[in-house]
C-alpha cells in the first residue's frame, strides 16, 4: 500500500506490486526475507530502486524491526 501510494504521488507508471515473504528461525532469531516485484513496463531502474527503498520503510516493517513488546491478558 505504501509503495502504490508513493508511486501515485510521483505519477509513476506502477501497475501492480507483489510481495512474497518467508520466515524461518535461526536459534532464537527470526529471519524474514521479503521480495518486492514491481509491475510497470514504463518504470525506470531509478524508479524501481526508489520504490524498493520505500517498501523497506512501510509501517509493518518498521514495527517488526522495532522490537515490539506484546502483552497478553485474559479477557
Amino acid at each position: 500500500m505504501t509503495v502504490r501510494w508513493y508511486a501515485r504521488q510521483q505519477q509513476w507508471p506502477l501497475d501492480k506490486v507483489e510481495v512474497t515473504l518467508t520466515h524461518h528461525k535461526e536459534g532464537v532469531q527470526d529471519i524474514f526475507r521479503k521480495q518486492v516485484i514491481l509491475h510497470g513496463a514504463g518504470l525506470s531502474e531509478e524508479q524501481r530502486t526508489r520504490l524498493v527503498a520505500v517498501a523497506a520503510k512501510c509501517p509493518v516493517q518498521k514495527t517488526l524491526m522495532g522490537s515490539p513488546i506484546i502483552e497478553t491478558s485474559a479477557g
